[in-house]
């Protein structure tokens, strides 16, 4: 997640209260943009579309005549989500897996790390409640499931759902995890350094003059996670799962298993409609008092490598399929490509437009009450903890 805040705001840390935000608990602090005034507008804005690993080689972007709109920038400010896979004895550019805790269930030979997926190691316990751990102290557990048709986590008897079979994901890797059980430690003094750049595309606005429109209408950040409100869920091994969940978990043609989750919801619930003070939360960004609905722009479903299938939006009321999204994985070919690394995933968006010069689908127009439902597919043949199948959209406003 990242912030770009303008002359209007500041960053400062406040209660963490939003349901639609990670890891929040009562107590938690998070750092913020806070508006300095409340008829602050445009001072900061929000990014996370395409976000996690799978957001090198996939599009940013929306069409013309929409931005994310904010007021003399001033400060960029990210929260990086990043586990350290470096296998320091491993000196060639081929990928191979370091050192994994007994709990990691990546199979021989795969093409990622199975600390990826954060398993709960030997460092973790749990005690009244809580995940405790050697590394950050005891943290509450707060996951919260969904009944149907919110989420088929519960009808599925997830893990995720449950302390007592909570088995991995964010809950054992907040930040500065050691992600190795206690007799692991085999680079203490082998650190790692790296660098990111970002490059922003920006555009000046022009406002409404002499009954010519503005230049850029704002887009408005629309959100859901198939996984309601769990943040995040996890695959049972096929083998074991198949015919004890409900029917979440299917063979395929080739011997293979794949899983399965749901979830039904109102456009509405994307965002607080009576509640929401959306200059200073993620999970809310605009006023809708005297609006009915949106356009929609933006869609990015975000799920991840190396198991995620398909993930798919639909307008339950009327049958219309909005987006199916398809992960493309990388085939290793680095000597062509350095950035095409063995099984990473890329995850085309979809985007809508009224303009036909940019050659794409019209923009649907969503009223708040429509009934949305997402489809989350996942490879199932190896067991895969804090996967995801969330969409991160953005979307114009209608009245």
């Amino acid at each position: 997640m990242a912030y770009i805040v303008g002359e209007g705001a500041d960053m400062a840390m406040v209660d963490c209260h939003a349901s639609h935000d990670h890891g929040c608990y009562e107590g938690k602090k998070v750092l913020r943009p806070v508006p300095k005034s409340e008829n602050e507008q445009f001072s900061n804005t929000f990014f996370s579309e395409g976000n996690g690993g799978e957001s090198r080689k996939s599009f940013h972007g929306y069409p013309n005549g929409y931005a994310q709109l904010i007021s003399s920038p001033k400060e960029f400010h990210l929260e990086p989500m990043q586990i350290d896979t470096w296998n320091r004895d491993n000196p060639s550019l081929e990928f191979v897996a370091g050192p994994e805790p007994a709990a990691s269930q990546a199979p021989p030979g795969a093409s990622y790390s199975g600390i990826l997926e954060c398993p709960c190691t030997d460092r973790i316990s749990k005690v009244n409640g809580s995940i405790c751990s050697d590394d950050f102290g005891c943290l509450p557990f707060n996951l919260a499931c969904l009944e149907e048709p919110g989420s088929t986590l519960i009808s599925n008897g997830n893990k995720i759902c449950n302390l007592d079979t909570y088995n991995g994901g964010q809950q054992c890797c907040p930040h500065q995890s050691i992600l190795l059980d206690r007799d692991q430690n085999p680079w203490p003094d082998v650190k790692q350094t790296y660098r990111l750049k970002f490059r922003f595309y920006y555009q000046a606005y022009v406002p409404t003059a002499d009954r010519v429109s503005a230049s850029h209408q704002d887009l408005r950040r629309l959100y859901w996670q198939t996984e309601a409100w769990a943040g995040e869920y996890d695959i049972p091994p096929g083998a074991e799962s198949y015919g004890h969940d409900d029917g979440a978990t299917a063979m395929t043609d080739d011997g293979q298993y794949t899983y399965t989750i749901t979830s039904e919801w109102t456009a509405g619930e994307m965002i607080d409609l009576d509640d929401c003070d959306w200059r200073n939360t993620s999970a809310c960004s605009g006023q809708y008092k005297d609006s009915e609905g949106v356009y929609m722009v933006y869609a990015g479903g975000h799920c991840h490598a190396p198991n995620c299938v398909s993930i798919e939006l639909w307008n339950q009321d009327t049958g219309e399929l909005y987006c199916r999204q398809l992960p493309m994985f990388g085939k290793g070919d680095i000597t062509n490509d350095k950035f095409d690394d063995k099984g990473y995933a890329t995850l085309p968006p979809c985007v809508w437009s009224d303009d036909a010069s940019e050659d794409l689908p019209t923009r649907p127009r969503v009223p708040f009450d429509a009934k949305l439902y997402s489809v989350a597919v996942q490879n199932s043949t190896y067991g895969h903890t804090g996967q995801m199948a969330s969409w991160q959209m953005r979307g114009a406003l209608y009245y």
